[in-house]
């Protein structure tokens, strides 16, 4: 095997082992993510009716909103830091974490007396829920960012299956005895919460070195700078849950959710190469070598990219029929979903241009981004329902990549 592997190296002129070894820890992880998440989401869509389904989800599009206003980027500077052995750098930015996560008591408690004005006591009492949990939340999410950047993929891997299992089973368990939206809501909360402090706990080390004071700042001003871009983007790609919520009902958010829960997960599973590349472009010297190399490997993944969204829409009818009989509407949508797939070729320049730490490129990426998704979820939704809103995250990922290829080559 090992001479499989080193002859693959040298044909493909890449190492081999570290995305053999990294990338088929990190897919295991995802495969129990996608398991116990669709199991998840299958059972609530069947014991729950459209509406209340629909405003669960709504909830819990809100966290992600709302945490858009805290340190969202310190996550890749963790990663990046403990590649570049700081591994105290996690530990020394917790009490930085949580002071910043004030942004999302002050928006979320905004938002409970926006809903409460308006006669809507279950938004109401759910956004108070994010404001007490979400800060602590945030401040110990970032445990498997931190093992991946020490090439722990094995521990990582288990750490997520741990998590997302238990995340699971709390949420389940919640179900079997009651339908009640808060307090399933108020469950899924505190099962995030057990996690993820017992992995920081159990995963980050006590006692390390401080990091140098010049390396401390410059990954904080970077994480401050990525979380500046992060509340556009964040935002944007939460608002096709908003607008269709606001604009089309709770009910056909349920369907939304639904139709776009299988290929969210795999999409999920192809950010995983982003974790693997983001490492290995940040200890190279020479960034034009890596550049020189991206055409190359943004072709070998089209490929890969292009098969996988063939096998999906061939069998995406008979996993939807089996997991959701209860919305057979889902199939056609999640098969239009799928076709935005071939664009997280994306991931390849990102992740050379993040880096760099070319702050520039990446907030104009994010900026173009977040207002093209904009404008097309929002014109397309009104015009077309949810086949506007998928169209339009289609056609705005396709844009995203000829932009971040154009810039990397300029």
């Amino acid at each position: 095997m090992s001479n499989l592997i080193n002859y693959i190296s040298r044909k493909l002129n890449f190492d081999a082992n570290y995305f053999l070894r990294g990338g088929f820890w990190m897919t295991l992880g995802q495969f129990f993510t996608i398991l116990f998440g669709i199991a998840t989401t299958s059972l609530f869509a069947y014991y729950l009716n459209a509406t209340d389904y629909g405003v669960y989800k709504y909830l819990i599009g809100l966290i992600a909103i709302f945490s858009s206003f805290s340190l969202t980027g310190l996550g890749q500077s963790i990663l990046q830091t403990a590649a570049k052995k700081y591994y105290g750098f996690y530990k020394e930015t917790l009490t930085l974490n949580l002071l910043y996560s004030s942004g999302i008591v002050i928006i979320s408690l905004s938002g409970s007396i926006y809903y409460y004005v308006n006669n809507n006591n279950i938004l109401s009492i759910g956004c108070v829920l994010i404001a007490i949990t979400q800060p602590v939340i945030n401040s110990f999410q970032y445990t498997p960012s931190y093992l991946q950047g020490i090439g722990q993929f094995k521990k990582s891997t288990t750490l997520q299956i741990i998590r997302t299992a238990f995340a699971s089973l709390v949420s389940m368990t919640a179900l079997y005895f009651t339908k009640n939206i808060i307090y399933l809501f108020l469950f899924y909360q505190i099962g995030q919460i057990v996690v993820g402090i017992a992995s920081y706990k159990w995963y980050v080390p006590k006692e390390s070195k401080s990091t140098p004071h010049d390396i401390y700042n410059k990954y904080i001003s970077y994480s401050k700078h990525t979380s500046v871009r992060n509340i556009i983007s964040n935002i944007s790609s939460r608002l096709d849950i908003v607008i269709i919520f606001t604009q089309l009902g709770a009910a056909d958010l349920a369907l939304y959710s639904i139709a776009t829960i299988i290929p969210e997960q795999i999409k999920g599973t192809f950010k995983n190469l982003g974790t693997l590349l983001l490492p290995k472009y940040s200890n190279h010297k020479d960034i034009d070598v890596i550049k020189r190399g991206v055409p190359k490997r943004s072709f070998q993944l089209l490929i890969a990219l292009i098969i996988i969204t063939i096998l999906y829409i061939i069998i995406s009818p008979y996993v939807y029929s089996l997991l959701f009989p209860k919305y057979p509407e889902a199939i056609f949508y999640s098969m239009l979903s799928a076709l935005s797939f071939p664009s997280f070729i994306a991931l390849i320049p990102i992740s050379v241009i993040q880096s760099s730490l070319d702050k520039k490129t990446l907030y104009m990426t994010n900026l173009q981004d977040a207002l093209i998704g904009t404008i097309l979820i929002y014109a397309l939704t009104i015009s077309y329902g949810i086949t506007g809103t998928i169209l339009a995250r289609v056609i705005t990922r396709y844009i995203n990549v000829f932009y971040l290829y154009n810039k990397l080559t300029r």
